[in-house]
């Protein structure tokens, strides 16, 4: 993960940016190998054993894609570890704004509450 953290802070690269270079159907998810391709292409020179545990970091559910979302997060997790605040509060803006985003591109939908959940509130 620090391998590719600081590829893209040395080369001010956003993350989005990043993403949709590679991200060729634009579904915000790479394939396991396409990731593989988009590391390699831009030279980030991991071994296999640094490729297949970063690969586990992101592909958190085993399917064989990374999401956009997975990679923004798990990297604001580590620039947290690592110390790196300017780029964290920067990472964790942009998912914000997704998060935002996400929920105003749903504002016509209505929240039910569930019988369920009624019974337990009463």
């Amino acid at each position: 993960m620090v391998k590719l953290q600081n590829y893209i802070t040395k080369h001010n690269i956003k993350l989005i940016d990043f993403f949709k270079k590679f991200d060729v159907d634009g579904n915000m998810s790479l394939g396991n190998n396409e990731f593989r391709q988009a590391l390699e292409d831009l030279g980030i020179k991991l071994s296999e054993d640094e490729l297949e545990t970063l690969i586990g970091e992101l592909d958190k559910d085993g399917d064989g894609e990374i999401n956009y979302s997975v990679l923004s997060l798990v990297l604001a997790e580590s620039e947290l570890v690592t110390g790196n605040q300017e780029a964290t509060a920067e990472i964790l803006k942009r998912k914000q704004a997704s998060v935002i985003q996400a929920f105003s591109d749903q504002s016509n939908s209505v929240l039910r509450t569930s019988p369920l959940t009624k019974n337990l509130t009463m």
